[in-house]
């Protein structure tokens, strides 16, 4: 036995150190032992394994079986730098990949080279298939494996919108369906993903540590992906922060750097971010987030944060329908995209009522005036289509009523005015023919207008005729001529109504406008013309007996072309008079007449002054006569034709014959 000099305990024959206080055992001999010669196989055998398993371990690749518990160290799986190519010798038989043990920190020399690719990037890229609430697919999305249980890194706002996602990767068949969305950060808009589980572990890169991020810096080469194969680029400026406060990585102009480019990696294999191209209509970069840069930076790049890099093994947070009908629906892009799909598929009535709620919604979220406008040239086509489907199915009422709400959007277009024009006719509702028409011409100069124009003022002078309205046909062919100047069939048309009505001066001269204006109408005008010489010739004069002590001298005069009524012909009075009574029958708002001074019989007094559209006596007709509109007096109404009616003509009274007689001057 040795004892310790130090603290004087008993040790055993040959030790070196004391088993109390550690210090050397003062006088003693150190002897080679058996525990002395284990110790020293195992630590070789150690060092042997550790440089087997260095060597000889083989790449693991997507659907390799790994064994149940932990899985592999993400660090682990990283690709080469691009252009390393060393093989690794091969495994030996019988022992399975996954049961091999890593190798310690000291089985790798300083000087040793790069590491060996583990995992290829390519093998680690990923396609998202997104369906829509019907189940129908609507389109992809770029992704990466992040960790081989499944869990893969893409950008999140193409996820809105969508009920339903499956994952493919690239060089593998089949697909695996994500079960739900662990985390997302939508202003930088990346979002993780969980997909089920498969049984195996895939191929995954790592994303970068703040540390390795901090580490960037300008001129750094890495690596671009936008599939299979990457394209160097170098760093232009290593990191600024955007308006929402999150970090940046610009890089320089290279071939193949565009806006299809995805995925950023370290020459290590780390992924550093999902790439944004800089221009305005990037899905979830608003325009404003990006600051002015110089001429020759294309490529925009969130970093992966370590927020994201912290909830990796962490289970889903909501599924993506979940989150879809919370966050998504209703928005503006909710609506723009439906919409936009409706459109594409013609199917215009729902894409009529989704674009309409989207650009209410785009106001309210101040979207940019461009995407409106584009919306608005989509309603407008939308509602053409519906309103020409709609006449294709002869649905009259419903295509009327269509056109009227597309113009409470587009109340200047013309196109819309004239559908509502056409299917109005069908319908047979004239006056808003006119009204359409007449804003089709104020919009634009169309030859072929006029001509529609003239047929709708006919068809509704034809119509009131058909009830008797004699006033309002006629006020309809004076309306259209007053808006077509130079129409000739309506003078036609009125000239002839006169002449059925004995208002021979004003038929003679509308009938000579229509010669005028146009010579094909000459014919109908002349026969028209001789009709009324004929009539003329063969009246010398109007004659109306003045029956024997009679106190006055009546007649019947035909108003406006459709109402007679008993006049007393008054040689003494300066104006023609009729009754509150007729003036009202005929339908004038007297009360809004012109104020005058008159002296009656029963003294002066003040009335109202209109004007009437024609007086007739048997043919002999003035055309816009004034009256005065006297009240009525006890019950009794009285109208009396004035000089302002008689001077026109050559009158007389015979009171040997008993006659009063009216020629023509």
């Amino acid at each position: 036995m040795l004892q310790c000099q130090t603290c004087k305990s008993w040790n055993e024959d040959g030790a070196s150190f004391c088993t109390q206080c550690g210090q050397p055992v003062g006088g003693g001999k150190r002897r080679w032992g058996l525990r002395h010669t284990l110790v020293l196989i195992a630590g070789l055998a150690g060092i042997q394994a550790a440089v087997f398993f260095y060597f000889f371990e083989q790449p693991v690749e997507p659907g390799v079986p790994q064994g149940q518990g932990q899985p592999r160290s993400v660090a682990v799986m990283k690709p080469a730098v691009e252009g390393e190519t060393p093989a690794p010798p091969p495994a030996r038989a019988g022992k399975p990949l996954s049961s091999r043990k890593k190798p310690g920190p000291a089985s790798k020399a300083s000087s040793s080279p790069p590491t060996v690719r583990r995992v290829k990037v390519d093998s680690a890229l990923a396609i998202l298939e997104l369906f829509d609430k019907s189940g129908q697919f609507a389109r992809i999305a770029q992704a990466v494996v992040v960790h081989p249980d499944g869990v893969v890194l893409t950008r999140y706002s193409p996820l809105l919108g969508a009920y339903k996602v499956r994952c493919r990767r690239e060089g593998v068949a089949g697909s695996i369906p994500v079960t739900g969305i662990i985390r997302y950060n939508q202003p930088s808009d990346l979002a993780l993903l969980r997909l089920a589980r498969s049984g195996q572990k895939l191929a995954a890169l790592e994303i970068i540590t703040r540390s390795t991020a901090d580490g960037l810096a300008n001129e750094d080469e890495i690596n671009i992906f936008d599939g299979p194969g990457g394209r160097p680029a170098r760093i232009a400026e290593a990191f600024f922060s955007t308006a929402d406060g999150h970090l940046g990585i610009l890089l320089a102009d290279s071939p193949g750097i565009d806006e299809e480019s995805f995925l950023a990696v370290s020459k290590a294999g780390e992924v550093i971010g999902l790439c944004r191209p800089m221009v305005d209509n990037v899905v979830g970069l608003p325009r404003r987030t990006i600051p002015a840069r110089p001429q020759g930076l294309r490529v925009f790049i969130d970093p992966a944060s370590v927020f994201l890099r912290e909830f990796l093994v962490e289970p889903v947070s909501s599924t993506v329908a979940d989150n879809t009908m919370r966050i998504y629906e209703g928005t503006f892009d909710d609506l723009e995209a439906r919409a936009r799909e409706s459109y594409r598929t013609k199917r215009w009535g729902e894409a009529i009522e989704l674009l309409r709620k989207a650009i209410e919604r785009g106001n309210v979220e101040n979207v940019e005036v461009v995407r409106l406008d584009r919306l608005f040239d989509f309603l407008r086509e939308s509602y053409l289509g519906e309103i020409g489907r709609l006449q294709d199915r002869r649905r009259f009422e419903e295509a009327a009523e269509m056109a009227r709400r597309g113009l409470e959007f587009f109340a200047r277009d013309g196109i819309l005015w004239f559908k509502l024009a056409e299917i109005c006719a069908e319908l047979e509702l004239t006056r808003e023919v006119i009204d359409a028409l007449l804003q089709v011409r104020a919009l634009e100069s169309s030859r072929r207008i006029a001509p529609m124009l003239e047929g709708a003022y006919h068809q509704l002078a034809r119509d009131a005729l058909k009830e008797n309205d004699g006033r309002r046909a006629e006020l309809a062919y004076v309306e259209g001529i007053e808006q077509i100047p130079d129409s000739a069939i309506l003078r036609l048309h009125l000239g002839q109504l006169y002449q059925e009505w004995a208002i021979y001066q004003d038929a003679i001269r509308l009938l000579e406008e229509a010669k005028q204006l146009d010579s094909a109408l000459a014919q109908q005008s002349d026969v028209l013309l001789g009709r009324i010489d004929d009539i003329l010739s063969s009246r010398e004069a109007v004659v109306i007996p003045i029956p024997e002590g009679a106190p006055s001298i009546s007649a019947k005069m035909l108003l406006d072309g459709r109402m007679e009524e008993t006049f007393v012909i008054d040689t003494g009075a300066t104006y023609t008079a009729i009754s509150e009574t007729l003036a009202r029958r005929l339908g004038y708002a007297f009360e809004r007449g012109e104020r005058i001074n008159v002296t009656t019989a029963a003294g002066r007094m003040q009335v109202r002054r209109i004007r009437l559209v024609s007086v007739s006596l048997q043919g002999y007709a003035v055309h816009n006569l004034p009256v005065i509109v006297l009240p009525d007096s006890k019950g009794r109404s009285l109208n009396l034709l004035g000089l302002n009616f008689l001077n026109y003509f050559k009158y007389s009274v015979d009171s040997t014959r008993g006659e009063f007689r009216l020629e023509r001057p």
